[in-house]
């Protein structure tokens, strides 16, 4: 990626412009984006068996154009790719979209654009992919809620694992990111033990980040105190925050989503992982051989319900709801 950076940008009066700018030469023209970032070459690149950094660069112009999230189209054709390889979809549907197949997976994202042919299924998603296509694919379907899953296998950190099963709304790696402790930090990632605590401290972080719209990046990378946040937020509002109500509003708020989440009929079994994940050692790689299994998974579950004050199913305790302020039955 280096090679074919041309420049960097950011938003308005930022300090740390994140985004790449990328120029590359294909079949003759010129294509200039901003990115591809880290999710982008690992889902539409590694993950589909290609190495070729101008393919993923007109990959991620494609996706922009159709307004398709990267991540998700990235794993859609991964796992459209194995349902063809493994022979769960009919001749003549989709014989080419295989891995390695650059033309195969471009042509893929237009029909998923707009919903020709088999794009109109894949358009729909991996877990309703799976639903449609049968014949085991539900075990490779990686998803959380019908989220597909960013480029963090969980198998290789296991907070990872609890993160993608808690969250609100399935496999997202922006409530929290474990990787800067299990990964480049000095937290062993091959076990279970503390991860939920570690989850929530994280989920809070990002929460108040979220609801003071501070740039992640910015945010954790300056390792800014929340207590000179709340200095910011009294100079602009009046309004003075300890540390004590910030940590309060966190789990207010963490508590108040789940509260939605219950209400539309999600429980405890929702907070899952795909079979892969749970059955399947990780085959090779630094992480060969990790597995935390079903049994570590709920561990983790129990310890992480317990901290935010919700009984054994996730559904908040009333003397939680009462502690929060919140009413209960809440509509």
């Amino acid at each position: 990626i280096k090679k074919i950076t041309i420049g960097n940008a950011g938003c308005y009066g930022c300090i740390v412009p994140c985004a790449r700018l990328v120029e590359v030469e294909r079949d003759d023209r010129r294509i200039s984006i901003e990115g591809p970032e880290y999710e982008t070459l690992a889902m539409l690149g590694s993950n589909l068996g290609i190495s070729d950094p101008s393919f993923v660069v007109e990959a991620n112009l494609i996706c922009d154009q159709l307004g398709i999230d990267t991540i998700s189209a990235g794993v859609v054709l991964g796992f459209a790719m194995e349902c063809v390889e493994r022979g769960l979809v009919e001749d003549g549907v989709a014989d080419d979209l295989r891995f390695g197949n650059q033309e195969a997976a471009l042509r893929a994202l237009e029909e998923i654009g707009y919903r020709r042919g088999f794009g109109d299924l894949m358009a729909e998603g991996v877990r309703i992919m799976a639903e449609e296509i049968g014949g085991g694919s539900e075990r490779f379907a990686i998803h959380v809620k019908g989220m597909e899953f960013p480029a963090y296998d969980p198998r290789a950190g296991f907070g990872t694992g609890l993160t993608y099963a808690v969250t609100a709304r399935g496999a997202c790696h922006r409530r929290a990111w474990p990787p800067a402790r299990e990964v480049l930090g000095n937290v062993p990632p091959y076990t279970i033990e503390g991860k939920a605590a570690m989850i929530k401290e994280m989920f809070d972080e990002r929460t108040l980040y979220h609801s003071l719209l501070v740039c992640d990046y910015v945010g954790s990378g300056l390792a800014i105190p929340f207590s000179e946040y709340a200095e910011f937020v009294a100079a602009v509002t009046g309004h003075t925050y300890t540390d004590e109500d910030l940590a309060e509003l966190a789990d207010r708020v963490e508590t108040t989503t789940r509260l939605f989440n219950v209400r539309e009929g999600l429980g405890r079994e929702d907070d899952s992982l795909p079979p892969r994940i749970l059955e399947e050692p990780l085959p090779d790689g630094p992480a060969q051989g990790q597995l935390f299994g079903r049994e570590g998974l709920e561990t983790m579950k129990d310890e992480y319900y317990a901290l935010r004050g919700w009984d054994d199913q996730g559904v908040p305790l009333p003397e939680t709801l009462q502690r929060y302020g919140i009413a209960p039955g809440l509509k």
